[in-house]
């Protein structure tokens, strides 16, 4: 246990949300593909994701800080997957929505 909180709360929740993503993307793959390898594959991945989450629970113990840090760092990521790797578009609202996200990310950091 001494070895996971060695490393800060925050870096298990990028690790978490990264994970969280790139369960998004195997979803999106197996939606387009219907191939149960990607089935098996996002459920992994989603199940390591909600694993790194802990740690960082464990350490900062604040719901309210973490688990929005954590689900605007997840969103993020996913809408940058959506449109870097399946070419989605967004519109004049959704950005800005991303835009603000990350401004959350660095005023919950902040406090």
């Amino acid at each position: 246990m001494t070895l996971l909180l060695a490393v800060p709360y925050y870096v298990w929740i990028i690790i978490s949300a990264l994970l969280t993503a790139t369960g998004e993307l195997l979803s999106k793959e197996f939606g387009n593909t219907h191939k149960a390898a990607f089935l098996i594959a996002a459920f992994v991945v989603y199940s390591l994701g909600t694993l790194a989450w802990f740690p960082s629970i464990f350490e900062k113990n604040q719901l309210s800080i973490v688990g929005v840090m954590w689900s605007v760092l997840s969103l993020a990521t996913t809408v940058l997957i959506s449109v870097l790797i399946f070419h989605e578009r967004l519109n004049t609202m959704s950005t800005i929505g991303v835009v603000l996200a990350f401004a959350a990310i660095i005023f919950l950091a902040l406090s």
